[in-house]
This record gives C-alpha cells, structure tokens and sequence, in this order.
C-alpha cells in the first residue's frame, strides 16, 4: 500500500518537473533576412542577337593574266592596302612581248621618217614639173600609211605593257585578305581565282528581329515609317566570340523591308566602324540593343534561383512565412532583372541568403536599409 502511494505521487510531480524544464530553455529567435519591396521604374535592357558580319564589299581577286606563280606577298587573313602586291606571275614572256612591241614602234617611226624625207625629196621637183604631181600624191599616201603602222605599233606596246602589269596582282582596296588556293610553281590561268578582299571601313552584322517586338518598340512613337524608326534606335554594340565587347558602337539599320514568314522576323544590320579590320566577313557574334522600357517591374538578380530552369523568388507574406514563386524575366539591366509576371508591385521579397531558405519558413524580415 506504500508503495502504491508512493508511485501515485511522483506520477502527479512528473507534469511538474517537465513544466519547470521546458520553461527554462529559451525559444531560438528567427533569423533575419534582408528584404525590400517590388517596385515600378524606368530600365535599359540589353537584348542580344545572334549575327553574322559581312564586308560592305566582298571583291573577287583574279588573274587576267597565264603564267607560274613566281611569289605570294600576303598571308591569309593580312590586312592590305590599296595597290599592295598580293601575287606576282613569272613576267618574263611578257617583258620579252614588250620589248618586240618596242622594236615595232621604232621601226614605225623610221617609216615614218623615210615618208617625211621622200616628200621633202619630191615637193621641189614637182613644183619645177621635173616629176609629175602624182609621184607626189603617192608619197604624201605612203606617209599617212606610216603613220597608221605607227600609231598601231604603239598601240600593240601599250597593249604588252598592260599585259605585263597584269603579273603584278594587287589589292584594288584596303581590306583584310581571305583564303588563298594557290602556291609559287602553281600554273594560274587567265581568269583563274586567286583570293578575295573584304574591304575595310564599316561592316554589317546581320541578324534576325522579332517582328512583333518591333512592332511593340516602334509603338512607343508616333510617326516615320520603319526605316525611319530604326535609325532612331539607340547606338548599339557587338559582343565578340570570346565575350569582349568591340571598342566602336554601332547604329541600326533595315537590311529587309520584307518579313520572313516562316520565322516572323525581319533581317536588321547594325553597321560598325572597322578601321582597324578587327571585324572579319563571316565571323560570328551578338549584336546587343538597349532598349528603354518604363513603368516596369524590377528587382536585383541575387534576389533570384534556379529551380528546373526557373527563375524563382521567396516572397514574404504577412505572417513572415517565405514562399517561393516563379517569375517571368523579360530582360537584365545590369545587376537588375525585369519582372513580367509571378509577382506584383508591394510584393515584398527575400533579397539575401535565399539559398539558407526554405518552403515554408519563418524569418524576421529586415528592409535592405536596415539590414545588419
């Protein structure tokens, strides 16, 4: 009966000794977390385009003369200037044209004087009637023969002196030199391909445009038709293969007026400077627009996770419960994304540690001004 008691009254304390414990182990305060509100603004976002570059001019470099290939004075992808020997043909069959050409023009001109002389010779005598005029006449038609075989002599040289020059293949611009077939020893014929210059100055970079997105920016003004429009873009930049960003911007021009239908985009070309030949016909890169957007929504890119390829941010609700929310990103502006949907403006936001989030957690919220 005791101990009956006694297991009756330490079952009655046991509530009280676990009272007593719990009241001494103190609550574990929430972690805090900065976070601010969704709000509208003004932003400049960089939309990229995948383009192609082309030359203004893509010459055709080819011979017009046959011969060996003596020499090649360029290498391919060199920067030439105008007038600068590319490839030189083996000349000698045609300075040995030019040579016979010559002695053809003296023996022309000797003609020529032996006619002179004759007349001089015949003029006296047949003003004294000692020869009859027609020996005269005859003379005066052997001069103007002579000079005829002359003017043909010296125009068969100047034919041999342009043949000749053509053994020295030049670059007719300034420009960037492409791929070259042909080698010293090669048999290169009249007409045969050598090379090609891309000419220096601006270039194009070609690149498609959604036709609905353009619609929408042009809408933003009234007036001008679309050529027009465009040219009032903003300048914009090219984004080189290796991710470095050309020294020169560039201004937007209508490469085609017509819309594709299967893709619904119109052809655009930003047009750059190219002094240097940095930018070469048939490279690659992106063509990067800033366009002007007001009244949208943005937040911070770090504010921001991946989930699936997602974007996605923890909104806090009124208890300071987090939960995450996918969102439509419609464009970056600097370290800033542009929101089209998921969240709305007075949203408030985790902005940092979201990776020590989790669904459905508690925090203290701290505005990024009071964040510590």
């Amino acid at each position: 009966m005791k101990f009956r008691s006694l297991f009756v009254l330490m079952a009655a304390a046991l509530p009280l000794i676990d009272s007593c414990a719990s009241s001494d182990v103190p609550m574990q305060p929430l972690q805090e977390f900065p976070t601010m509100k969704v709000t509208r603004g003004d932003a400049v976002i960089n939309t990229d385009f995948a383009a192609e570059i082309e030359s203004r001019r893509v010459i055709e470099i080819r011979s017009r003369a046959t011969g060996y290939v003596s020499g090649i004075s360029v290498k391919e992808g060199s920067v030439v200037r105008k007038g600068q020997t590319i490839v030189q043909i083996d000349p000698d069959q045609y300075a040995q044209a030019v040579n016979m050409a010559q002695s053809m023009v003296l023996s022309a001109r000797a003609t020529v004087q032996n006619a002179e002389l004759e007349i001089e010779k015949l003029t006296p005598l047949v003003d004294k009637n000692i020869i009859s005029r027609f020996q005269l006449e005859t003379a005066h038609s052997n001069l103007a023969s002579a000079k005829a075989g002359l003017k043909q002599a010296e125009a068969g040289l100047q034919d041999a002196r342009i043949n000749l020059s053509y053994t020295t293949i030049t670059s007719p611009v300034n420009g960037v030199i492409g791929k070259i077939d042909i080698y010293p020893g090669s048999l290169l014929q009249a007409g045969g391909f050598v090379t090609d210059v891309s000419e220096s100055g601006d270039v194009f970079a070609y690149f498609a445009f959604d036709e609905k997105k353009l619609m929408e920016l042009m809408g933003q003004k009234d007036g001008g038709n679309i050529y027009e429009r465009v040219a009032e873009l903003p300048p914009v930049e090219f984004i080189m293969v290796d991710g470095g960003v050309y020294s020169e911007k560039g201004r937007l021009e209508v490469a085609s007026g017509l819309v594709n239908k299967g893709t619904g985009s119109i052809q655009l070309k930003g047009v750059f400077p190219n002094r240097a030949g940095v930018l070469r016909s048939g490279s690659t890169g992106t063509v990067r627009i800033p366009l002007h957007y007001e009244n949208v929504l943005v937040i911070p890119q770090k504010a921001t996770f991946e989930l699936q390829d997602k974007k996605m941010v923890y909104v806090v609700g009124a208890d300071s419960v987090v939960h995450s929310k996918k969102i439509d990103v419609t464009g970056q502006t600097g370290l800033d994304y542009t929101v089209g949907g998921g969240i709305d403006e007075g949203d408030v936001i985790v902005v940092e540690g979201i990776r020590r989030l989790r669904e459905g957690m508690k925090i203290a919220p701290v505005s990024g001004a009071d964040a510590r």
